[in-house]
């Protein structure tokens, strides 16, 4: 997507009760580097008073270095493993899921609304961290050593559980423009193949439904086309919209046992 350039506004009405137990919905918003994740929450928050969870991506960029270590070292883990992926691969996810843990909402019953979060912990794990087995850059036995860091920290903890997901479907190549045209710059030595690698690991999970825990298989998924311009396109947004309103307030609706 195109960087936010103060869009025309549209408003939706909210519904007036969310009643999922929690008092809120919490909705994590995946999808491919550079699919607009971050544009979407931005619009939705305007448009649509939803509530923003942005990725704690400056923790990984910006690291704050320890005392004992040279305050001039490089900082940025991001750039690092981009850089040198199979060195990087293990050091990397292990202080994303740390940081993303760290980074949690702590939401109580009175915090009611529409929470979307920038990602979650089960993408760590289903995109990031099997497709650094799949690809050969972490070795079995260190992502076996990450799926038991990732356990630890997220099994039981109901901080890190969400309601549904949120799946920004848009194509790879759509997603590399999108990416030059940001130009971060640790980002520079992304290829195209790992935007590619990102992006099956999506559809295995949200399309094809391969190898997923039953505790994830179970939960709602809305797929958006995100290959368009949301910004521009006004009734795109508003359609947009009105799909993640329906969609929160379909999973907020009361369980009703049958007889």
């Amino acid at each position: 997507m195109s960087p936010v350039r103060s869009p025309k506004k549209i408003r939706l009405d909210m519904p007036q009760a969310w009643l999922s137990s929690r008092g809120y919905v919490k909705l994590a918003v995946e999808g491919n580097i550079a699919a607009g994740k971050s544009t979407f929450l931005k619009l939705m928050s305007e448009e649509g008073g939803l509530k923003m969870c942005p990725e704690p991506v400056i923790d990984w960029t910006h690291i704050k270095l320890d005392k004992e270590v040279d305050q001039g070292a490089e900082n940025n883990l991001l750039a690092k493993f981009y850089d040198n992926p199979k060195r990087w691969a293990l050091t990397f996810q292990n202080y994303a899921i740390f940081s993303r843990v760290k980074n949690q909402p702590k939401l109580e019953f009175e915090d009611r609304g529409v929470y979307l979060c920038e990602r979650s912990v089960f993408s760590d794990r289903l995109v990031f961290g099997r497709n650094g087995l799949k690809t050969n850059i972490m070795t079995p036995l260190e992502y076996s050593l990450y799926c038991k860091w990732h356990s630890f920290l997220t099994d039981n903890n109901s901080e890190t559980d969400v309601d549904g997901f949120i799946y920004l479907r848009c194509s790879p190549e759509i997603c590399m423009k999108r990416l030059e045209k940001r130009g971060r710059e640790e980002e520079d030595s992304v290829p195209q193949d790992y935007l590619d690698q990102i992006n099956d690991r999506h559809e295995e999970w949200f399309i094809k439904k391969l190898d997923l825990p039953e505790n994830i298989r179970q939960k709602p998924t809305l797929v958006v086309d995100c290959s368009g311009d949301l910004i521009n396109d006004l009734e795109q947004r508003r359609k947009t919209l009105k799909e993640v309103l329906d969609f929160a307030g379909l999973i907020s609706k009361p369980k009703v046992s049958g007889c």
